[in-house]
């Protein structure tokens, strides 16, 4: 909870401290572990979050896109 509060005061890395469990393949795990590291107000592409999740090509684009889509934690993922 400390956590949303600094968030919510202006904080914007706060929730990054936060665990998360989510069940999930180990792409979308690493999607998600490389989104939680994106700064905010940056954009990055799908292609780019693939290769940050340590993979490459448009399949992987594609289900980088899927990670994002099937995010059950976007307060903290996002």
């Amino acid at each position: 909870m400390a956590a949303i509060e600094r968030y919510l005061a202006g904080q914007l890395t706060a929730l990054s401290e936060v665990t998360l469990r989510s069940a999930a393949s180990d792409f979308q795990q690493r999607a998600w572990k490389a989104m939680r590291q994106v700064p905010p107000g940056e954009v990055i592409s799908y292609g780019e979050l693939a290769r940050r999740a340590g993979a490459q090509g448009w399949e992987a684009a594609r289900a980088a896109g899927q990670a994002c889509a099937r995010n059950p934690n976007s307060l903290f993922v996002p």
